[in-house]
């Protein structure tokens, strides 16, 4: 007894001390009882499911991460397209200073939502979200710092290239079927697909070229004309850019129909079942228990896009356009600031598509030793829209490996997080399902400090499991 926890205390800290990640999705989607969480991640994951049907009944998921400033929880998408979202008293020396950065997050919640494995070869699910998306691209940090101080105390020349900052808001109703294609001796093969409706809410962008000069008492500021500055807004009548009870007064404002489109996400799992796992005994019900060593699995997610009809486009040109530093009101916002003198800006009103934050999701889950609840997950999400792309969320290429300790009323994961392209920092999480709760942060120091990485989720569901013995 003493050598197996031995081992596994070993392989679990070799794995967490190489591991670089974020969870990204309600709780840990890859446990075998994530239930309708893990119809999320893949949507193959309804079938052959531990439930017979799972209900979700509200969860909420949240992640932030900023190259620059600090964030805080709940408050990561307060500004929807202006510069004035994050909070610069923390991280802000300047040995964490940097040129041109980025900042992404996304909040998540799932509203009531039903999976259903109606049959040993076929699931379906039924799923209803609201979602938050931005991320700031090429954002020159001193700029940032600021608008958002209202430019104390330090110079601010600065120069920025193919800045890009879009943020979205929709909700959407997907339909999830699911079905089994393989089930021999060895092998076991399911496939599945959601499809969605999206309700648009409103999406912004602002992108260009700007460079500023710093002369005492004015921020002068310039445009590239091979690259203009342009910022769009689907609902400019909301006049909220340094206001988030515009963006996010709540979360069935989501389903408003300013916007709509269509598209889903598909999957297929691969499950490995050798002779020392794949034992089942005569009155086991085969599908309420785990039989595979190792399970791979692969997901492409946020498929489509959300069409607006009455989109607001301005393409800001500024000529040393003086900004003065003693008067500006950071409140007033960024855009207002240079739309302030009618000869800067031309707007037209037309259509925009706004894509989705595709991405391709690769997943690995291993049993350290058979007959036991000691798993490995490696996680690899891929961003498949680009960061230089118009009217576009992109996601953040993540890894995630996580150990966990697994059975069917509970369990336990500590994924070890360094998001090396933002953050640079090693961030631990926690965290656990116990019937019908799950909860748990990514980074669990952030939820007691103002740090770059902030991640929480929590879920409340009703399970009804299958039964072990038939």
């Amino acid at each position: 007894m003493h050598t197996k926890f031995s081992v596994v205390s070993l392989v679990f800290l070799s794995w967490s001390t190489l591991c670089f990640a974020q969870t990204t999705h309600h709780g840990f989607a890859f446990d075998n009882y994530s239930g309708i969480y893990g119809v999320v991640a893949n949507p193959a994951n309804s079938v052959d499911s531990k439930y017979r049907i799972h209900v979700n009944v509200l969860s909420f998921n949240q992640l932030g991460v900023s190259q620059f400033g600090s964030l805080t929880n709940f408050e990561v998408e307060t500004t929807p397209n202006g510069f004035n979202g994050l909070d610069f008293s923390q991280n802000n020396d300047e040995a964490n200073r940097v040129k041109e950065g980025y900042s992404y997050g996304h909040t998540d919640v799932l509203l009531p939502s039903v999976s259903w494995n109606f049959h040993e070869n076929f699931g379906i699910g039924l799923l209803l979200r609201s979602r938050t998306f931005y991320d700031y691209h090429n954002v020159n940090n001193t700029l940032l710092e600021g608008l958002n101080d209202g430019f104390e105390d330090r110079e601010y020349t600065f120069q920025s290239s193919v800045l890009n900052n879009t943020a979205h808001s929709w909700g959407e109703v997907g339909l999830n079927l699911s079905a089994v294609l393989i089930n021999s001796n060895y092998h076991f093969v399911k496939f599945g697909g959601t499809f969605k409706y999206f309700f648009g809410n409103r999406a912004v962008e602002v992108r260009g070229d700007l460079e500023g000069t710093d002369d005492g008492t004015n921020l002068n500021l310039n445009t590239n004309s091979t690259n203009p500055f342009i910022s769009l807004d689907t609902d400019p009548d909301a006049n909220g850019e340094s206001n988030q009870e515009f963006f996010l007064s709540s979360v069935l404002d989501n389903f408003s129909g300013k916007g709509s489109g269509i598209g889903g996400d598909i999957g297929f799992v691969y499950e490995w079942r050798p002779r020392e796992t794949n034992r089942v005994d005569v009155r086991s019900n085969s599908s309420a228990v785990n039989k595979y060593k190792l399970k791979v699995s692969a997901s492409v997610l946020d498929i489509g896009k959300v069409a607006y009809k009455s989109v607001l486009r301005d393409s800001i040109s500024l000529n040393s356009f003086a900004i003065d530093k003693n008067n500006y009101v950071p409140q007033t916002g960024f855009i207002p600031t240079l739309k302030a003198d009618a000869d800067n800006f031309s707007t037209l009103r037309g259509e925009a598509n706004f894509l989705l934050p595709r991405s391709l999701n690769l997943n690995l889950d291993y049993i350290i030793l058979n007959n036991n609840n000691y798993y490995i997950n490696i996680n690899y999400i891929k961003g498949l829209t680009k960061a230089t792309d118009s009217f576009a969320n992109s996601q953040m290429d993540l890894v995630t490996v996580t150990p966990r300790y697994e059975t069917r009323k509970f369990s336990v994961y500590l994924p070890v997080n360094f998001d090396l392209e933002a953050t640079g920092s090693i961030s631990a999480g926690l965290g656990v399902r116990y019937g019908p709760v799950t909860i748990g942060a990514a980074a669990l120091s952030s939820m007691f400090t103002n740090e770059k990485v902030h991640h929480l989720y929590f879920g409340l569901n009703i399970p009804l499991m299958k039964d072990l013995y038939r």
